[in-house]
């Protein structure tokens, strides 16, 4: 997003983009050039748009975390009959693997009138934004306001919070290696394996809702931590290639009780590799957490 004044956000990635993505950009170490003919052929969309960038739309942390809540704090400011409309971009559609659209409603969002944009180059009479949309620069208040609206969304359909669950992944990043030997051992402190691809934001949310223990690789599905209830108990399965904090950050907002495990990895050091999990270390670490008042 720009105007005459310089770039306001994503300009990182628009000095980086590739020639045929956006060849109406000339990009050097200190300054980004638009094309004037081009600006001035774009869609021009007259009104006031809330409007969120990020370049990876369609992961469902960046979708949820730095998206939806951000537009929801913007929505929540600016009042839910504003009238104000969400501006969408399509490139939500490349490499999907959620539907994005019903995630709007699921988190209360379904009655502004949405505008999916296809041109690569749009201009807005008016944008009103969240500057930064990381999850380490928004205020606990806010994440907190987020989980208690959608709790009360919810309450006539939630379960008990009362489910321990271990969040395994389908691959191909972060899989759990030793995973049979993993749910013998949780089998014990009667935990149940999940899988949330495939599954609809609802359920999710239901889901970690209901959930007073989490176990889980770290993945975009943690970020569902934000509609956990205050208490509930986490461990984030970390490779030890690379320290992550961003749901560590979402549970000392929320106040959840976060453990977190370094893994090593069952091949190579990638941070995407398979993980191999020290069943005595998780043993003491979940003693640890549930110790936790």
């Amino acid at each position: 997003m720009f105007d005459r004044s310089g770039v306001s956000r994503g300009f990182e990635y628009l000095q980086k983009s590739p020639h045929e993505h956006a060849p109406w950009v000339s990009g050097e170490a200190d300054r980004i050039s638009i094309a004037e003919e081009t600006l001035s052929a774009a869609p021009y969309y007259e009104g006031t748009y809330l409007i969120f960038y990020n370049g990876n739309l369609h992961n469902y942390y960046h979708w949820l975390v730095e998206g939806l809540l951000g537009l929801d704090v913007l929505s929540q400011a600016l009042g839910r009959n504003s009238g104000v409309k969400i501006a969408l971009p399509k490139t939500m559609d490349i490499a999907a693997v959620f539907d994005h659209r019903g995630t709007l409603p699921a988190v209360g969002l379904g009655g502004n009138e949405v505008v999916e944009v296809a041109a690569s180059l749009v201009k807005v009479q008016e944008a009103i934004w969240i500057h930064s949309g990381q999850v380490e620069y928004m205020p606990g208040p806010h994440l907190k306001e987020f989980q208690k609206r959608i709790a009360a969304m919810y309450a006539d359909v939630r379960r008990p919070r009362k489910r321990r669950v271990l969040v395994a992944r389908k691959g191909p990043a972060r899989t759990i290696h030793n995973i049979e030997q993993l749910q013998a051992f949780l089998s014990i402190h009667d935990f149940e394996t999940v899988y949330l691809e495939g599954m609809s934001m609802l359920d999710q949310i239901l889901l970690f809702q209901s959930a007073e223990f989490i176990i889980s690789p770290h993945g975009a599905g943690l970020a569902n931590l934000l509609f956990c209830e205050p208490g509930a108990k986490v461990i984030e399965l970390m490779p030890y290639a690379e320290l992550r904090p961003f749901f560590w950050m979402i549970s000392a907002k929320l106040d959840l009780v976060h453990g977190m495990q370094f893994c090593n990895s069952a091949e190579g050091q990638d941070f995407q590799s398979a993980i191999q999990v020290d069943i005595g270390k998780l043993e003491a670490l979940i003693r640890m957490v549930n110790a936790h008042l």
